[in-house]
């Protein structure tokens, strides 16, 4: 068996769980109302054009499952909207939402949504899985793909880890992850790209952890991108050359330095004035950055997970 950690999106929730607890009932009612207004009578949950997308329903679920209490009706007719799904059709990135979703049911309501149904259709999803692997050592988005992403390895090794199945040839895939780093300390999403981005550094730092791969000098280098992507007026942006920072580029640079155990101080007062008084609107909902002039239920997740973060270091802090 693997000696890999606790599956990371386990911990994640730990972390979110624990954070929200500090957050007042308002503030989480004023949220769970405006996801809940996003749900359709098919029971899906809408995109920015108003139409039902498992994308944007994995994240309103997401949001929910932390917010807690949830009504059941809503989360009944969630359950009719999955059923239309058949999970060996879907992308790895719909595959990792429809599983996630299915466990989220399952701790919400007792439903009982078989999603593996027996080890046949569990070893189908890992072969799918693996019909993406790249001759780089990565996986590519689908079997098309002849270049590694870090974003869909990274997506990979949820699944993987959702599934409770081994992750094979493990030191390949952080060998992979590692040729993606670059010299500020930040990683790309494919390799042709010179520029390190916030987000494929977030998903290399979870890889690589999860494989058990981080390095001694890990801290100090990665810390240091982090430091070149921090803007003045409080969060992260997507890239050291974009000028305003976004809910996405800030969340996931949270969870980097979670992970990497660095010492985010008076940044974390800085991301969070930001977002109550720039990125989140009064009614609930959150947008993706002060250009944005609508919420959306992605980003009211990365929102809802920032100001969770934030209130989670607080407390382990004191």
């Amino acid at each position: 068996m693997s000696d890999a950690p606790i599956p990371f999106l386990l911990t994640l929730a730990e972390w979110l769980n624990s954070g929200m607890r500090h957050i007042a009932d308002e503030i989480k009612n004023r949220h769970r109302e405006f996801i809940l207004g996003k749900q359709t009578a098919t029971g899906g949950f809408v995109n920015r054009f108003g139409e039902d997308d498992l994308y944007y329903t994995s994240f309103a679920v997401r949001s929910l499952q932390i917010l807690g209490a949830v009504p059941l009706e809503p989360l009944k007719k969630l359950e009719q909207y999955m059923l239309q799904f058949q999970p060996l059709e879907l992308s790895t990135i719909d595959l990792l939402n429809w599983i996630q979703m299915a466990l989220a049911l399952q701790l919400l309501t007792g439903s009982e949504i078989d999603f593996l149904a027996g080890e046949e259709i569990r070893q189908q999803i890992l072969y799918k899985l693996e019909s993406c692997r790249t001759a780089d050592g990565g996986y590519g988005k689908s079997v098309q793909g002849s270049l590694g992403s870090t974003y869909h390895t990274f997506l990979t090794l949820l699944v993987y880890e959702l599934l409770g199945a081994d992750i094979p040839q493990r030191s390949k895939i952080a060998s992979f992850i590692r040729s993606q780093q670059r010299d500020d300390g930040g990683f790309v999403e494919i390799a042709p790209v010179k520029l390190s981005g916030t987000n494929p550094t977030a998903a290399a730092v979870v890889a690589l952890h999860q494989l058990s791969s981080l390095n001694t000098h890990d801290q100090s280098d990665i810390g240091g991108f982090l430091q070149d992507v921090w803007n003045a007026e409080g969060g992260y942006a997507a890239n050291s050359r974009i000028p305003f920072p976004d809910a996405l580029s800030t969340f996931t640079a949270m969870i980097t330095a979670k992970i990497l155990q660095l010492n985010m101080g008076e940044k974390l007062k800085k991301i969070e004035q930001l977002l109550n008084t720039q990125l989140q609107f009064p009614q609930g909902g959150f947008r993706a950055a002060m250009w944005d002039e609508q919420a959306d239920l992605e980003y009211t997740f990365y929102g809802i997970g920032c100001l969770a973060i934030i209130k989670y270091q607080a407390s382990v802090a004191t």
